[in-house]
């Protein structure tokens, strides 16, 4: 969409009226139809109303219509109650009074609904949310080029002074450009080093110079303790009034076609049944492949995926252990991802596991995927079994609130043997690490879509205070309950 643009300034004083208030309707309107662009103009003169042939044939408008619309030019909400019909021209004219218009009825016909989604308007939009770093901007320019709607970016920040001062600029590419649309991204810098606590990554900013700092070793795990689930939560946190949410990793993009009007159609389906979910299959391409339809994605797949292949309609998938895919689901419905997971190893995995818990149900979109491309991003040193020695814990609480318990017999057998995975802390390796994550939150800079300066959000809360790594003592594994045993 375009700019919500009001008269200019001197036509309106030449015709006696003014707009003191301009609300840009740009930051909910901005990508729901990709680069197609409309204006809206207002008019508050004697040039409309009703024809009278004492004025030569001019539209006058009388002494109290004059004053309305002056009112509304002047407002930032403008009440639109439903007349006589299923549709109201005091819609029309709060939109174009560059007011926001709030419609107090049921039913009603809205103008131009075949080419605008007023319902992302209205805040029912989706949210794309990643989480980002610097040796991932290249993959965050591929996804924002693929993603015309709202886009919130969590970017985990190794000189959070610098890229504050920057802005939207520190997503820039080396070459300096923005990523598409900018206007439309909600950016939230956080830092790596929070104050009082340890870094979360004691690397430099990936390639070939992070080398030179070595990831940190915490209770026999090697590698990044990389705050994923903090980082998606923080840009969940900036998806406003979006009320469908997306989370995907930044190194996947969307195929193919209208993906705006393909999403909106199972986010209406969403909005109706806040249970359901829909999944969104992902799949691999070569470095630099471009695939331009599901056709095309099926002449270079094996025979794996049957019932994706031919389906025209969403089927039903129930929940499997250790499936992750990427929902588009209800964020009513959605919780916040356990930010006790850090590194690698079930980040992803817990949330679905609370979202089966909790009775969400998944159907497969049959005409929207996304694609990872191979070799899109840095190599970094993963701490694959950190998620481990998380899971105990958090598999209990789930339990405790809602009954809820699935394994596997890999599972299992890492349950049995929690040295196997060199599981020696004392504790999930978040707190033994002493990271800034669940009850504690770094300082944040927040641009939301269309501010120029960000919203500064102090810290708030503290690290764990457990001892950094301590070692020689095995993390309590918990058992299945005794009451699944019985019943296997």
């Amino acid at each position: 969409m375009g700019k919500c643009a009001p008269p200019a300034a001197s036509w309106a004083r030449q015709h006696g009226c003014r707009s003191l208030v301009r609300p840009r309707l740009n930051a909910s309107l901005h990508g729901q139809r990709g680069n197609d662009s409309f204006r809206v103009s207002f008019v508050c003169s004697d040039e409309l109303g009703t024809p009278d042939s004492a004025h030569g044939g001019r539209i006058k408008y009388s002494a109290s219509v004059r004053e309305r619309y002056r009112r509304s030019m002047n407002s930032t909400f403008v009440l639109v109650p439903r007349g006589d019909n299923r549709w109201n021209y005091r819609f029309s004219e709060a939109v174009g009074a560059c007011a926001i218009p709030v419609v107090l009825a049921d039913g009603l016909s809205l103008p131009l609904e075949p080419l605008v989604d007023w319902s992302g308007a209205a805040g029912g939009g989706i949210c794309v949310a990643v989480a980002a770093t610097a040796d991932r901007v290249g993959a965050l320019h591929r996804l924002a080029t693929s993603w015309p709607g709202l886009l919130s970016v969590a970017f985990l920040s190794h000189n959070f002074t610098r890229d504050a001062a920057l802005g939207l600029r520190a997503l820039a590419a080396p070459g300096g450009s923005l990523p598409a649309s900018p206007g439309r991204i909600a950016l939230s810098l956080v830092p790596n080093r929070p104050s009082g606590a340890r870094p979360y990554v004691r690397r430099g900013r990936g390639g070939l110079f992070g080398d030179l700092f070595p990831p940190p070793t915490c209770c026999g795990i090697s590698g990044d303790l990389f705050p994923t689930n903090l980082l998606r939560n923080v840009a969940l946190d900036a998806c406003g009034a979006a009320d469908v949410a997306l989370v995907l990793d930044v190194d996947f993009s969307f195929c193919c076609g209208d993906v705006a009007r393909t999403l909106d159609r199972y986010a209406r389906a969403v909005r109706a049944d806040t249970g359901l979910s829909y999944v969104l299959p992902a799949f691999e391409a070569a470095e630099g492949e471009v695939i331009r339809s599901k056709g095309e994605l099926l002449d270079r797949l094996d025979r794996s995926g049957a019932g994706w292949r031919g389906a025209t309609e969403p089927f039903a998938s129930p929940y499997t252990y250790m499936c992750e895919p990427y929902l588009l689901v209800h964020r009513s419905v959605l919780p916040p991802y356990d930010e006790s997971f850090v590194g690698y190893g079930k980040n992803r995995l817990s949330l679905h596991y609370e979202l089966a818990a909790r009775r969400v149900r998944m159907e497969v979109a049959p005409d929207a995927f996304v694609l990872h491309e191979r070799g899109s991003h840095a190599s970094r040193s993963k701490a694959w079994w950190a998620g481990e020695t998380c899971w105990p814990a958090f598999r209990k609480r789930v339990w405790e609130a809602h009954g809820f318990w699935r394994s596997s017999r890999r599972q299992r057998q890492l349950d049995a043997n929690p040295r196997a995975l060199n599981r020696t802390c004392g504790a999930c390796v978040a707190r033994s690490a002493r990271l800034c994550v669940g009850s504690c939150r770094p300082e944040l800079a927040r641009w939301l879509p269309g501010s120029r300066k960000p919203t500064l959000l102090p810290p708030s809360g503290a690290p764990f205070e457990a001892p950094e790594c301590p070692g020689g003592t095995a993390i309590a594994s918990s058992s299945e309950p005794a009451r699944l045993r019985k019943e296997s």
